[in-house]
């Protein structure tokens, strides 16, 4: 079963959050800015993963609390989306499947996709990587709706640190 999904007001406003922080910091969107974004989504999508604490086969502990978790997929959601901005991607109405897959395999994927993506910024493999994030949303539960509006709280925070000097 597919689920559809329409990104571009995320885009949009990931496009002024990231022109903001660009501006306030007097730096300029080149080469060094982007792999500093993939060695970003790269750290979120281990922090998503800590939380979720399904590699850890060796530890008891069950994952973290959903607002937890559903909090650092909302921070991959951000650099994923200012990549995409980067690369002037605009394919935003997604089909995303709803079928359970394997977490490791699906992670797995996503790391060696940004591997390829960092070197050889195709659109395509954006968009697998895009699609294949959201699949581990689904995976977990998250409802549209409830990652548009951590989307946009988180948005709100991350305006408010630029101001304070994060």
């Amino acid at each position: 079963m597919k689920m559809k999904i329409d990104l571009r007001n995320i885009s949009e406003k990931q496009k002024i959050l990231d022109k903001y922080i660009l501006e306030r910091n007097n730096l300029e969107e080149n080469e060094e800015i982007f792999d500093k974004k993939i060695i970003a989504l790269f750290v979120e999508l281990g922090e998503f993963a800590n939380e979720l604490k399904f590699f850890k086969y060796w530890s008891k502990k069950e994952k973290s609390a959903d607002e937890i978790i559903l909090d650092e997929f909302v921070d991959i959601i951000h650099f994923l989306i200012s990549i995409a901005n980067n690369l002037n991607y605009n394919d935003w109405k997604l089909e995303i499947s709803t079928e359970n897959k394997k977490i490791e395999l699906i992670f797995l994927e996503i790391i060696n996709l940004i591997t390829i993506l960092q070197k050889n910024k195709d659109k395509k493999i954006l968009k697998e990587i895009i699609i294949k994030v959201l699949e581990i949303g689904i995976i977990y539960n998250f409802k549209i709706e409830k990652i548009f509006d951590s989307y946009q709280l988180k948005n709100e925070i991350n305006f408010v640190r630029q101001n304070t000097n994060y």
